[in-house]
């Protein structure tokens, strides 16, 4: 009785000795997945920040390609104002040039007169000059 006895609390020694093993398998994987899962907070952290800064990055160059947007309306704007001002000055440029070519002709013509008045004049002079004479 005694030998059942030792034999069972041999069983039971042994059956502690695995379960105390088993406990610090269990321990150094839980210790193990605690450092795994503290590694992968960590990484999760330093990509939700990237993310947050990928984000802001986003949200600066979205507001710079609005901004971008607006100067290029404005540009357009502008140039169709330059525009219409270069045909309104095309336009005027075009009557300034009649005018002047008009003006040449009346030039022209007053030079073409005075020249038949001086030819007139000279005439005259002589004529005179012969009646002088005569007299």
């Amino acid at each position: 009785r005694r030998k059942m006895i030792q034999e069972k609390v041999q069983g039971l020694q042994r059956d502690i000795a695995f379960a105390e093993e088993d406990q610090e398998k269990h321990e150094k994987l839980i210790s193990k997945h605690q450092t795994l899962r503290s590694l992968l907070r960590g990484e999760l952290h330093e990509l939700g920040q990237k993310v947050q800064q990928h984000q802001q990055a986003h949200d600066y160059l979205y507001s710079q390609v609005q901004q971008s947007k607006l100067q290029l309306e404005e540009i357009r704007a502008a140039r169709d104002r330059l525009k219409e001002q270069v045909a309104a000055e095309a336009q005027e440029l075009q009557v300034v040039e009649v005018e002047c070519k008009r003006a040449t002709m009346e030039l022209e013509t007053a030079k073409e007169e005075k020249e038949q008045i001086e030819a007139q004049v000279v005439r005259q002079r002589e004529e005179n000059g012969a009646l002088r004479m005569d007299l």
